[in-house]
C-alpha cells in the first residue's frame, strides 16, 4: 500500500513524465510496425538472451533434460544445469522485472 501511495504522489508531482513515457511507447510501436526486412531471418535474433548467456558463462549447461532435475552431474562429476533451470531463471527474472515495472 505504501508503494501505491508513493507512486501516486510521484505521478501528481511529475505528471509530465507519463507523457514522456507515452511518447517513448508510441515511438517503439511505430518503429516495430514500420521496420520490415527482406526475409524472416533479418527479423529473428538467433542469439540466446543476455540472461542465459551470462548464466552459461558461470554454470556449465547441458542440452538435454533430465526429468525434473535442475542440475545433473557430467561424466567428469562436475555439476551442470539443465535447460529446465535456465528456463526457471529467465522466467523468474522476467517476473521480477514486471513486478518492479508495475510499482507505480
Amino acid at each position: 500500500a505504501g508503494f501505491i501511495v508513493l507512486g501516486t504522489a510521484i505521478i501528481h508531482q511529475f505528471w509530465w513524465v507519463l507523457d514522456v513515457f507515452s511518447l517513448l511507447l508510441f515511438y517503439a510501436a511505430a518503429k516495430m510496425v514500420l521496420e520490415h526486412g527482406d526475409d524472416e531471418e533479418d527479423l529473428m535474433d538467433t542469439q540466446p538472451p543476455l540472461v542465459l548467456r551470462v548464466l552459461q558463462r558461470f554454470i556449465p549447461c547441458t542440452t538435454e533434460y533430465s526429468g525434473s532435475a535442475f542440475f545433473v552431474r557430467s561424466d567428469r562429476g562436475t555439476p551442470m544445469m539443465t535447460p529446465l533451470f535456465a528456463a526457471l531463471v529467465v522466467v523468474e527474472l522476467s517476473d521480477v522485472a514486471f513486478a518492479i515495472d508495475s510499482i507505480p
